[in-house]
């Protein structure tokens, strides 16, 4: 059923929280009200760009306009929400699954600290392009918990500046009373997250739930090293880019890690003996780089599959299984050195079979 008529009629009230989620409405994405603090209206079918008007809500808290067809660009006027006193209490932002485009507005790109309850930033799987340089030393999303740009067209360096002022991604500290939920108010977060390949919805976030996810993009260079200043880091996932360099040893650092997922880069060098010091980490995946060396058994990396690490030509040893010493084998001394090899022992069947009796040309038996 089609909802969008009677919407539009209630929009003309002045309303502060509109919830139209699962409603399967479709056309074009109304305009909110400007008194509107919470704006959900998320897997629907809506279709065509964002409004322009949308910028000029007074005190919007929530903006989940997640699962639609929405297009277009991230309307210009965005880059006014840093000078608006109204933007200072934004603190979800969730487009996720949509089909919007276009780099990054400078509002979020230069917010010079006027974002500082945004706990939860969501662009995933859109058709964002361009470079995210332009972060520069003010940049700071103080109580930023959560940041996914995955499944997008994004290129060029990551920013190392984008990791300093993370506050609430370090050194957090847990609530031993019980668990508690990002939520604003009316609102609970709930999101998509990628975990072993997988993709998971979590209806509700813990506080302590902190993720960080560009995978699936085209981000080249090396892991920048300020990421392991991130020590309340539960999941880090760089996968499917094309970062290259070592892995950089301020990863040993990130003690609450849990989940870690740099496969399908060009990463070099060995598997950092820091890693091991990761003791909460039950999910690795280090698949298709050009790694070498041994395989750590340190700690509890014995307890990782061959998953973890397949795709590595360079690496050796457990939980291997031998396999890269066959391949080292034909490397090194090429397909005719096998002649050399022992040959194998006679089955069972074969030594129960009789030997043929040798005789001379005069048809007597040989000694």
């Amino acid at each position: 059923m089609n909802f969008l008529s009677s919407v539009e009629q209630i929009l003309r009230k002045h309303l502060s929280i509109l919830d139209f989620r699962f409603d399967s409405l479709q056309g074009p994405l109304p305009t909110p009200p400007q008194a509107m603090h919470f704006f959900l209206i998320s897997n629907n079918e809506l279709v065509g760009e964002i409004p322009s008007k949308i910028c000029n809500l007074s005190f919007l808290s929530v903006l989940d306009l997640s699962t639609n067809n929405l297009g277009g660009t991230i309307p210009d006027c965005l880059k006014n929400f840093s000078i608006q006193r109204s933007m200072v209490i934004l603190g979800t932002v969730n487009l996720n699954v949509n089909q919007l485009e276009g780099s990054i507005p400078q509002s979020l790109k230069n917010c010079h600290s006027k974002l500082p309850h945004l706990q939860v930033l969501v662009l995933r799987s859109n058709r964002f392009h361009g470079d995210i340089q332009n972060f520069n030393g003010t940049f700071s999303f103080s109580s930023l918990r959560m940041i996914d740009l995955s499944q997008n067209e994004f290129t060029g360096h990551i920013p190392p500046e984008l990791f300093e002022n993370l506050k609430s991604m370090k050194d957090m500290q847990v609530d031993e009373s019980g668990p508690e939920y990002i939520r604003l108010d009316y609102y609970q977060d709930s999101v998509i997250i990628t975990m072993k390949g997988s993709d998971f919805e979590l209806e509700r976030i813990l506080t302590f739930f902190i993720v960080v996810d560009f995978s699936s993009n085209h981000f080249k260079g090396s892991i920048p090293k300020e990421v392991g200043e991130l020590n309340s880091l539960i999941v880090l996932n760089f996968s499917h880019n094309r970062l290259a360099s070592n892995i950089p040893p301020s990863l040993g650092k990130m003690t609450a890690l849990e989940s870690l997922d740099l496969s399908s880069n060009k990463l070099q060098g060995r598997i950092l003996v820091q890693l091991t010091d990761l003791k909460n980490l039950g999910e690795l995946n280090l698949s298709h780089n050009n790694l070498e060396g041994q395989i750590l058994l340190d700690n509890h990396f014995d307890t990782f599959s061959n998953d973890s690490f397949d795709g590595n030509f360079g690496l050796c040893g457990f939980p291997f299984n031998g396999l890269w010493k066959w391949t080292s084998a034909w490397i090194e001394y090429g397909i005719h050195s096998f002649h050399n090899w022992e040959t194998p022992l006679a089955s069972e069947d074969d030594q129960a079979k009789p030997t043929k009796e040798k005789k001379d040309p005069n048809g007597r038996r040989k000694n």
